[in-house]
C-alpha cells in the first residue's frame, strides 16, 4: 500500500515539474516580445512604480506637516488661554488673600500699640 502512496506522489511531483517546464518554454516560444523588450517594459514601470510612490510619500508627508502644525497652533492657543485664566485666578486669590490679611494685621498692630 506505501508503495502505491509513493508511486502517486512520484507522479504527482514529475507531473508538475513537467507542465511547469512546457509553460516555461511554452511562455518564452509565443512570448509577443523579446526578452531585450521585455526587461525595458519591466524596468520603465519599475521607475514609473518607484517615481509614484515617491510622489505619494511626499504628498503624504506635505499633509502630515500641515497637520502638525494646525495641532501645534491649536495647542498654542489652548496654553495661552489656560496661562490667561490662571492668571485671572491668581489675581482673584491675591485679592482674597489681602481682605483677610488687612485686618489681621491692623489687629496685630492694635495690640503692639497697645503693649
Amino acid at each position: 500500500m506505501a508503495e502505491k502512496k509513493r508511486g502517486g506522489l512520484f507522479r504527482s511531483g514529475f507531473s508538475f515539474v513537467l507542465g511547469s517546464i512546457a509553460g516555461v518554454v511554452g511562455g518564452l516560444l509565443l512570448a509577443p516580445r523579446s526578452g531585450k523588450e521585455t526587461c525595458e517594459k519591466l524596468k520603465v514601470k519599475g521607475e514609473n512604480l518607484i517615481g509614484t510612490s515617491k510622489k505619494d510619500i511626499l504628498d503624504k508627508g506635505e499633509k502630515l506637516k500641515t497637520k502638525i502644525s494646525e495641532a501645534a497652533d491649536e495647542l498654542k492657543k489652548k496654553v495661552e488661554k489656560i496661562t490667561e485664566v490662571s492668571k485671572e485666578e491668581v489675581e482673584k486669590a491675591e485679592k482674597t488673600a489681602e481682605k483677610i490679611v488687612k485686618p489681621t494685621q491692623k489687629k496685630g498692630k492694635k495690640k503692639s500699640d497697645e503693649s
